[in-house]
Formats: C-alpha cells, sequence, structure tokens
C-alpha cells in the first residue's frame, strides 16, 4: 500500500510513554508493513529496514504486534490492508458491471447506439445527414471520392467566350483594357466575361447601342455595364431629371470654389463650350465662409 489512514488520537494515546527513539522506530516499522504487507519475521533485517538497533525493535515487536506462526503481525494494520483490497475489489466489479451494462443496449452486431453516440461526443445518423454528410444507409456513403489531383479546380466548368457579331471587337478590347487599368492585377475569366457579355445583351435589347453603352461605361470609370438614361450623353444618368449643376443654375443658388472645379469637370467631360459660364448669377461665391467676388 502507498497509503494507509493514520488516526493521530489513536496513536499518541497508545504511544504517549514511548521515548523519542521508540517512537520513531514504531513509526517506521508501521510504514515498511503496510508497504511489504507481510508479517516481519526476523527483527534484525527489520532494524536493517528502519534505521534502528535489533534492541528497540524487539521492545516494539513485544508490545504493539501479535506473534503468529508466519511472523509478526499488527492487528490494526491487518484490518486496514483488509479494507483496501476490499474496496479495490468492490470498484472493480462495479467497473465490470457498467462495462456489460453498455455492451447489452449495443446493436447485436456491435453498433453503439444512438445513445452511446451522443455521450461520446459522435454525431448521431440525423446529425451527420443534417450536416450532409452520406451515412452507411445512403447510396453515395461507399463511392469513391473523386481524385481532385487529375483534374484542376473548375477546368470543367468554365465556359467558352465568344463576342458574338452585334458586339464591336475594338470596343470589348477598350472596355478589357479600361478594367485592367481600374485593376493592374485583374486576370479575366471566361466566366466573368460571361457575365459581363449577358449584362451589356441584357441592356442592348432593349434597344441600346453596344459601343454607345460600352463607351458611357468607360467615360463614367464604371466597372459594369448600366442602362442609358434619355440624358445620359449630357451629364450622369438621372431618369431624366435635370443635374445637379442645371438645378443650380435655374435656382440661382451661390457655387463655392470645390463645386465650381466640379462642375467645370463635368462640363468638360461632357463636351460643353469651354467659354460656357459655370452659374449663371450676378451674386458672389463663398469659400469657407469668405467672400470670393466673381471675376
Amino acid at each position: 500500500m502507498n497509503y494507509y489512514p493514520f488516526h493521530v488520537g489513536d496513536y499518541l494515546s497508545h504511544t504517549a510513554h514511548l521515548t523519542e527513539h521508540e517512537d520513531l522506530t514504531y513509526r517506521r516499522m508501521l510504514d515498511l508493513y503496510y508497504q511489504t504487507e507481510k508479517p516481519f519475521t526476523d527483527a534484525k533485517k527489520v532494524a536493517r529496514k528502519v534505521r534502528s538497533d535489533q534492541e528497540t525493535v524487539e521492545i516494539i515487536l513485544d508490545e504493539f504486534f501479535q506473534k503468529d506462526d508466519d511472523g509478526w503481525h499488527n492487528e490494526r494494520a491487518d484490518v486496514e490492508i483488509e479494507a483496501y483490497y476490499a474496496k479495490k475489489d468492490a470498484q472493480s466489479r462495479a467497473g465490470k458491471a457498467s462495462v456489460q451494462a453498455r455492451e447489452k443496449k449495443s446493436a447485436p452486431n456491435g453498433v453503439p447506439t444512438e445513445d452511446e453516440r451522443r455521450s461520446n461526443g459522435v454525431p448521431t445518423e440525423d446529425e451527420r445527414r443534417s450536416n450532409g454528410v452520406p451515412t452507411e444507409g445512403d447510396a453515395s456513403f461507399n463511392q469513391p471520392e473523386p481524385d481532385l489531383k487529375s483534374s484542376p479546380p473548375n477546368a470543367r466548368e468554365e465556359p467558352n467566350f465568344s463576342l458574338p457579331p452585334e458586339i464591336p471587337p475594338d470596343a470589348w478590347d477598350s472596355w478589357e483594357a479600361h478594367l485592367q487599368s481600374r485593376q493592374p492585377n485583374w486576370r479575366p475569366t471566361n466566366h466573368a466575361k460571361v457575365l459581363s457579355l449577358n449584362r451589356l445583351l441584357t441592356i442592348c435589347a432593349k434597344g441600346h447601342e453596344p459601343r454607345a453603352v460600352i463607351e458611357m461605361a468607360i467615360r463614367r470609370g464604371w466597372s459594369d455595364f448600366n442602362e442609358p438614361t434619355p440624358d445620359f450623353d449630357k451629364g450622369k444618368p438621372t431618369n431624366g431629371k435635370p443635374t445637379a449643376g442645371k438645378q443650380r443654375q435655374q435656382s440661382g443658388r451661390r457655387m463655392s470654389a470645390s463645386q465650381r472645379v466640379r462642375e467645370a469637370m463635368w462640363r468638360k467631360y461632357d463636351g460643353d463650350e469651354p467659354g460656357e459660364r459655370l452659374c449663371e448669377t450676378d451674386q458672389d461665391s463663398t469659400i469657407d465662409g469668405e467672400v470670393v467676388p466673381d471675376e
């Protein structure tokens, strides 16, 4: 035994008359007795093992041990050793009974039940099906997995791309060059080209000319095609409404310097005359709260 209960009150009441050397010898003899779980047969050997003298060992044997046919026994120690092994055997039998009970709940073919799977943290059949994992009852369970190394990803899913006759090739090349300038690391795939082409054909089916749609998207700096509005050649698409600049001119609102610059840029790209006034008003403009007279 590597452990045994030590009752301090009982020990002190029985050993209060011992000398320090006798008390130390008795404690070491108890440790040796519990460790070997055997009676003492030779006082001389015991004295050497407990680092004491033979005379002191014999005094302790006569007072605290009983002489039997197989050697010297300590009654209290024998009771504790027997109780230790009785508890150990009971725990062993309980463990075996628990294993047998779980085996009886299992299926006859040895497959664990749903309760055992859940208690062991293993997903049940229903949980695996809900997660898209094939089970033994599914037809695809025993099918071999596809060889991903033999065919690269999307190798057979990549569609073929070719321009229809109504799309000008030079205009489409300009469109791809425009996208390349926006994203230098962009590498178009056939799938992306087909999506853009379908978008363009859908817009053109409403009566718009392909080249005009492509040029408008390039001029506006778009990354996709959009349906032109009736006045798309005179500003941003506004669904027929006047642009912001025209609204300001009509309402007579004053424009700041930054608004003047933006208006000039729009007029430059929209083809207005360079000498045309940006705002038809006699009032002065303001920059950050300061009045700036018109020149």
